[in-house]
């Protein structure tokens, strides 16, 4: 099942947060609605950090844990966050519901 995300605000990141630290959801969906910054690399920078929580890492496994960020693919918004897959819409503000259905 996959869970669809509506902005990358913060409570939208603090979503995103929650849900892989608990792992409900086989995929996430963060419709972004714009473009950002120069690429994905930069959405999944400000995925990774937060003013109040600091790094994502530290908050899925603590202290001194490792955070894994792979299938970084620029072309279709997707990569792979400490093992669960991220699709992030960044063209179209209101996007089909295709994204959510179950592959």
């Amino acid at each position: 099942m996959k869970l669809g995300i509506n902005s990358m605000g913060r409570i939208g990141k603090l979503t995103v947060w929650h849900h892989l630290a608990r792992r409900h959801f086989s995929e996430l969906v963060v419709n972004v609605g714009r473009p950002v910054g120069t690429g994905l690399s930069d959405l999944v920078d400000s995925l990774c950090k937060d003013t109040t929580y600091g790094h994502l890492g530290r908050f899925l496994h603590g202290h001194k844990a490792d955070l894994t960020i792979e299938a970084l693919d620029e072309a279709t918004g997707r990569v792979v966050v400490d093992g669960m897959p991220i699709q992030f819409l960044r063209t179209e503000r209101k996007p089909k519901t295709d994204w959510l259905a179950p592959t």
